[in-house]
């Protein structure tokens, strides 16, 4: 179903977006977020929803991909 240049978009995206998704993780583990102020809560909550978003249709579409081979 994914031809070789789709494989290549994909591990091109999933890449950064991974690395990404680890330092946010990583910036919450260590507390970096803690006591901002509301406005930038909402910023950081929206970054940490749409990286788990996107890694969950990553790993969705890495499913599909290995089920097509």
């Amino acid at each position: 179903m994914f031809s070789s240049a789709d494989r290549t978009v994909f591990h091109e995206v999933r890449v950064p977006l991974n690395t990404a998704l680890l330092s946010v993780q990583n910036l919450e583990a260590d507390d970096v977020f803690r006591n901002l102020p509301e406005s930038q809560e909402e910023c950081v909550l929206g970054l940490s929803s749409s990286l788990a978003l996107m890694e969950k249709v990553r790993y969705l579409t890495a499913s599909k991909v290995v089920a097509d081979k």
